[in-house]
């Protein structure tokens, strides 16, 4: 059986190549393209002509070998016609899909109604594994059942779809891990995306969401169907509802503050949304993501009203500063006022009358204290230099005023020493140590 077989196969073999063989002879002689006319005039050559230059695999089957192979069959597969001959077709295929092609393959034969098209892996003559997407109908070949195939290689469809399910995992994976809810959807506004800090959220399962349209995703979140900020990113036109705030754009995202009310709890969001691109940059979909910032929206309110308290008890203590400062004015003027009408009157009195000489020394020094007392000099002094002494601000007095040290420790009864101390405790605490400028000099700065 099988030398009939390999006789049979050698026969198909040498058919094909007397075809090739009348192919070629219609075409030679002249670079001109055959015309339609002798091509319909001569079918057998016609239809050899179309399956030589066809885009698909076209072979037969017939028990466990090829009958028939086109040229893009041996491209497919690697192997030259007499070797794809010799070979049971199931060599071909790829051995996790032997079984259920060979299952298909024997239930086709005895007639029973299979699905044509099965995409399954083969595996080259070189050991390359290829994705290939087979249509059989079930023929009769030389009197015997057999199955015509179309076979196409889609390996790169499949390697990009494999690629784009990767990517969609990935996808799924990073937003899974992401703190803040987020959903994504295409461009068709289905959910393709639905991590666990939404579901945490709305409560409902990403199984249960993905594959939903017809904003699905929004009565999840707000309680009604309308457009959210993601559909912006699809539809740039779309009228997002009145519970989003202070939308902005930013690059190709979307930035917005959105109200919701959930279980009877109104709920603030930070969202953003931006598109998903595909490799040729074109837009596919749409990620949203929302941040609860409600905690924050209540701390920014309560920083806002204690903000407010603030300037208020601020303003109202300017007042009472500003009240104290009047009154602290007016007890001075009073004091002053009091001093030059009540007191230096009388000092004056005492001195048109007959003193002793050292009694008048002194009443001239009360005078002149009281004085300096209701003159501005005195009071930048006490105010910008409260660490002096009561003794020490009437030596600086007396420097202002002209005396020398000797002049100075007889008027105030006490040794050139000790006024020599006192300047250098004036020097120390005015900062004037080290420097060329005079006690004298310093005490005129206060005048102004």
């Amino acid at each position: 059986m099988a030398h009939k077989k390999k006789v049979g196969n050698t026969a198909a073999g040498s058919a094909l190549t007397k075809l090739r063989k009348r192919a070629k002879t219609i075409q030679s002689g002249s670079d001109k393209p055959v015309s339609a006319d002798r091509i319909l005039n001569q079918p057998v050559d016609a239809a050899h002509l179309m399956l030589e230059n066809a885009n698909d695999a076209i072979y037969i089957l017939q028990g466990d070998f090829f009958q028939f192979a086109n040229t893009k069959t041996l491209e497919i597969s690697g192997y030259a016609l007499d070797e794809l001959m010799a070979i049971p077709f199931m060599k071909l295929v790829h051995p996790a899909n032997r079984d259920a092609i060979s299952d298909r393959y024997l239930r086709r034969l005895c007639g029973e109604d299979v699905s044509n098209l099965y995409p399954h892996r083969i595996i080259g003559k070189k050991g390359n594994v290829k994705w290939v997407e087979v249509n059989n109908v079930l023929i009769s070949w030389r009197d015997k059942p057999a199955v015509l195939c179309f076979m196409r290689d889609i390996t790169e469809k499949k390697e990009a779809e494999d690629a784009l399910k990767q990517s969609e995992r990935h996808l799924a994976d990073i937003i899974n891990f992401l703190p803040d809810a987020t959903f994504a959807v295409d461009k068709k506004g289905t959910v393709i995306a639905w991590n666990r800090a939404i579901e945490a959220l709305t409560g409902i399962a990403a199984p249960d969401m993905i594959g939903k349209k017809n904003h699905e995703y929004a009565q999840a979140l707000c309680g009604e169907r309308m457009p959210m900020l993601i559909d912006k990113i699809i539809h740039p036109a779309a009228e997002i509802g009145e519970n989003y705030l202070g939308t902005a754009r930013e690059k190709n995202s979307f930035l917005a503050e959105m109200d919701v009310t959930r279980d009877g709890h109104p709920i603030s969001f930070w969202c953003k949304a931006s598109p998903i691109y595909d490799p040729q940059e074109k837009i596919v979909g749409a990620i949203e993501s929302l941040r609860d910032i409600t905690a924050l929206k209540k701390t920014e309110g309560e920083l806002k009203a204690k903000t407010l308290r603030l300037k208020e008890m601020n303003t109202a203590l300017k007042v009472l500063l500003q009240q104290r400062e009047d009154d602290s004015r007016e007890i001075e003027e009073k004091f002053l006022l009091n001093i030059k009408e009540l007191v230096l009157p009388y000092v004056k009195k005492i001195k048109s009358g007959s003193l002793h000489a050292n009694l008048a020394v002194y009443v001239d020094l009360i005078e002149n204290n009281l004085s300096k007392i209701i003159s501005p000099f005195l009071s930048n002094l006490t105010s910008r230099y409260s660490q002096f002494t009561p003794r020490e601000i009437q030596v600086i007095s007396l420097i202002r005023d002209g005396m020398t040290t000797k002049e100075i420790a007889g008027t105030l009864n006490i040794s050139r020493h000790s006024v020599d101390i006192y300047r250098q405790n004036i020097r120390q605490k005015a900062g004037l140590k080290n420097k060329k400028i005079s006690i004298r000099s310093f005490t005129a700065s206060l005048q102004k």
